[in-house]
């Protein structure tokens, strides 16, 4: 669950991934996640997918080639209107609390699937805004930054140690 969706502040948002193996092929299920919000959490299919292929490689091999031949080992599943694949237009704006759930989610989800550690928090994620005015033309400036965020902590080395980095 994310806390809120920044607009219904007292009502949590809920994520859901159902993970399924079968032979050569691994199925990411996320449809019974909730309906899109009016706050901007929601997030694209293109996110998760991209939280899919990097908790494989994380996972089961780093040394997988990320193409196309990974993404036929893997299905995903979104349910249109969902918080994970809203219909536009819908704001997704503020996706980064959305995209860390779900890669936590990913790669929890692989770790009770392939019997691995169990993986601690991540913590919080931010970002940061500077906006200013050019002394020199008068123009205005903003920029955005998102700080690095390490994953969740393991008892012992898996290669579970990459940043997100900006």
């Amino acid at each position: 669950f994310l806390d809120h969706d920044g607009i219904e502040l007292t009502k949590p948002v809920r994520l859901h991934l159902r993970v399924v193996k079968e032979k050569e092929h691994i199925h990411f299920d996320f449809t019974r996640s909730q309906n899109q919000t009016r706050g901007p959490v929601n997030i694209r299919p293109s996110l998760a997918k991209a939280a899919c292929y990097a908790g494989m490689l994380t996972m089961v091999d780093p040394t997988i080639p990320c193409n196309h031949g990974l993404a036929r080992a893997i299905d995903t599943s979104f349910r249109e209107g969902s918080v994970v694949n809203p219909i536009p237009p819908v704001s997704v704006n503020r996706y980064a609390r959305t995209f860390k759930l779900v890669n936590t989610m990913v790669l929890q989800a692989l770790i009770q699937l392939t019997g691995g550690p169990a993986m601690g928090w991540p913590g919080g994620g931010g970002g940061m805004t500077i906006g200013w005015k050019g002394t020199r033309t008068g123009r205005l400036y903003v920029h955005y930054e998102m700080p690095s965020q390490a994953t969740g902590a393991i008892e012992v080395p898996l290669g579970l140690d990459r940043l997100a980095i900006p």
